[in-house]
């Protein structure tokens, strides 16, 4: 009886995966973690520039090949601890052959620290699996904030 519950099951999130998504022109990841605040933000601002977006969660990036969806896909900020855990190894690699396409990766604070190939929080080191950076993203940084506070500041890059 177990045995019919999990096949059906993976049939019904196959299903949802063949049609959960439409495409457009930017992915936005709202799974467990993310900050709501930055996903309707930065919703209002693709809006503004007439660019259009589509909301996807973990099961989305992890069953589709999302070059064949999207030009991008935005990252929040939020916890991301939650997108490691939640997005598997095909998932990780339908981002980066997205990426690799010529797409846009753009990850806003914990979506920064995602696509890092580590994170040092507060002096702990912490490895992340999707590698877009290679390199090593720092936080928080108390001379510009203490965490958990926040400021908006100018970097020159």
């Amino acid at each position: 009886m177990a045995r019919f519950y999990k096949i059906e099951l993976m049939l019904f999130l196959s299903f949802h995966a063949l049609f959960a998504i439409e495409g457009a022109e930017i992915a936005v990841y709202n799974g467990e973690g993310t900050w709501y605040d930055g996903i309707v933000s930065f919703e209002q601002f693709l809006d503004w520039k007439g660019i259009t977006h589509e909301r996807l969660g973990p099961l989305d990036v992890n069953l589709n090949d999302l070059k064949n969806y999207y030009n991008g896909i935005y990252f929040p900020g939020g916890d991301a601890y939650y997108y490691k855990r939640a997005i598997n190894q095909t998932g990780l690699q339908h981002i980066r052959e997205l990426v690799q396409d010529g797409g846009a990766y753009i990850g806003m604070c914990a979506g920064a620290y995602f696509a890092s190939d580590s994170v040092d929080w507060e002096g702990e080191i912490y490895d992340y699996p999707l590698d877009l950076f290679q390199g090593t993203a720092t936080g928080a940084i108390d001379e510009i904030a203490s965490w958990p506070d926040y400021v908006m500041t100018i970097i020159d890059l």
